[in-house]
């Protein structure tokens, strides 16, 4: 179920649930998958939906806060979509997209790691197959034939052949 129409930018009428960061001077209510940040009062009520100053699509619900900069860094998925970017909000609430990353197999990036040089990419057998398993179940599945891979991508998002990929034992990733 969506939230009640908000102003602001929209890419689509998700209800946000599964995170809460601070952004610049505001909280924002993040949800996995793509939809853009909800920014909510101090009195939980929802504002306006939020692009964060530069997005095109959507966001992450899991991004991580550099505490050396205390910018937060994310890599953002939308079902269907056969890529992914890498996004690093400054701290002053405004978002640019570093890179884009193209992935053909839609893996569910779930979360992320930083290193003081790299964003460590999950790239993982879990990927979008939304016939798979009917109109109204989950859209992301088990991929027995995806090979599960760990990416470091520097964080200035400079992506020409820079991305090191190494083999990894097939696993999920769902945590936060």
């Amino acid at each position: 179920m969506g939230l009640p129409s908000l102003p602001g930018p929209s890419n689509g009428d998700y209800a946000v649930n599964t995170n809460v960061v601070r952004a610049g001077n505001q909280c924002y209510a993040l949800v996995e998958g793509g939809p853009f940040p909800v920014e909510f009062s101090y009195e939980l009520e929802s504002i306006a939906r939020s692009n964060l100053g530069g997005l095109s699509r959507g966001f992450s619900a899991h991004p991580k806060r550099d505490p050396a900069t205390g910018e937060l860094h994310a890599l953002a998925y939308q079902p269907g979509q056969p890529d992914v970017q890498y996004i690093v909000v400054g701290i002053d609430g405004i978002a640019t997209v570093r890179c884009e990353i193209s992935l053909p197999h839609m893996p569910q990036i779930h979360d992320i790691a930083l290193t003081a040089s790299s964003v460590i990419i999950l790239d993982l057998p879990v990927t979008f197959q939304p016939k798979s398993n009917g109109p109204s179940s989950f859209p992301y599945l088990w991929n027995e034939q995806q090979e599960a891979r760990v990416g470091l991508l520097p964080r200035s998002g400079e992506i020409q052949n820079s991305i090191q990929w190494f083999q990894a034992p097939d696993a999920g990733c769902f945590t936060s």
